[in-house]
């Protein structure tokens, strides 16, 4: 892995949550599409952003019902 990049491992409870009208689910797809709006930020922030963004858009049905886990290894330039 290149200096300055990272590895971001999560559980299905951050994507499998209903977020839209009905039973839709962010998904993979959605959660990509989240991830790439944020990826310009730090580790930390960027976690915080990806968990915040699905939060928010399971809100309205109750939030996210599953456990989530989200851990991001960086690789830091010596």
């Amino acid at each position: 892995m290149p200096a300055g990049h990272g590895l971001l491992l999560i559980t299905d409870g951050l994507f499998e949550g209903y977020s839209g009208s009905g039973r839709e689910r962010l998904g993979e797809d959605g959660l990509l599409a989240l991830a790439r709006s944020h990826a310009a930020l730090p580790g930390p922030a960027f976690v915080d952003a990806l968990i915040d963004g699905a939060q928010q858009r399971a809100q309205s049905l109750g939030g996210l019902t599953d456990d989530i886990a989200v851990l991001r290894v960086e690789r830091t330039p010596r």
